[in-house]
């Protein structure tokens, strides 16, 4: 979906774009993070380079050092071939560093040290690795509480956020919802063979008085499911998830 920057954004948004420095979004879960990251590579100096995604918090913590920088053969047990890391796959571009919060503190520390020398070393390697990598991250945590409990490195929070971007939730983006609708329907409807499908008004009603939890994932899910259901041009109530009309019917 593409963005629609909110305007207290605008300005950070915009020197996100046209600089180099390290980026943090933050964001509740599904706010659109890493839509808003890509946004970024994609504007900026580095548009033709890779732009490199990576989940810190769907990894197990075991392999992770190996995700991210690599590793030789016979490094470690079941290493049966060198391994290229992430960082590695991003040179020239950018790397997206999903739930940043989720980082390892022994990671930590590494991730900092590539943000001061641009170095990495791979697991098992004599050599360094310098490397051309511009860090955007990205967490639905409070990285102020982590860093006060002693979870997340203060010097690396400090390095990470040259430039924050705090992405609303859409219970107060309601305003906006009808753009929001739009875009997604734009983008779904050809994939299913439906076109130019529209809101019927009660649906629009019951959609601005949801309070939208997982709010722009969690639209994207129920428009779908209702351009799956949907017979005619316009989406009723009853071709929107039982889940969902429970939810509105509790409220």
């Amino acid at each position: 979906m593409d963005m629609n920057i909110p305007p207290k954004l605008f300005k950070s948004f915009q020197l996100s774009c046209r600089t180099e420095c390290t980026v943090l979004i933050n964001g509740s879960t599904g706010t659109g993070k890493s839509t808003l990251a890509y946004e970024i590579h994609r504007r900026g100096e580095r548009k033709t380079k890779p732009f490199v995604t990576i989940n810190l918090a769907s990894i197990h913590e075991g392999t992770l050092e190996s995700e991210l920088f690599g590793h030789e053969r016979g490094s470690f047990t079941g290493a049966e071939r060198k391994r290229i890391g992430r960082f590695q796959e991003a040179q020239g571009g950018s790397i997206f560093l999903d739930e940043i919060g989720e980082l390892p503190l022994r990671l930590q520390a590494r991730l900092l040290e590539f943000l001061q020398l641009k170095k990495i070393r791979p697991i098992g390697s004599n050599q360094e690795i310098k490397l051309d990598v511009r860090i955007l991250a990205a967490t639905h945590r409070n990285l102020h509480q982590l860093v006060r409990n002693k979870f997340f490195r203060e010097d690396l929070f400090y390095r990470l956020r040259v430039i924050t971007l705090l992405l609303p939730p859409l219970k107060d983006r309601i305003h906006e919802l009808d753009f929001f609708v739009e875009k997604i329907l734009a983008e779904l409807g050809p994939g299913v063979g439906k076109r130019g499908i529209k809101l019927a008004l009660p649906v629009v009603n019951a959609f601005k008085q949801y309070q939208w939890p997982g709010n722009f994932r969690e639209l994207g899910n129920v428009l779908e499911y209702a351009l799956l259901s949907v017979q005619g041009q316009e989406i009723q109530i009853s071709d929107l998830p039982e889940w969902f009309l429970e939810e509105i019917e509790e409220k």
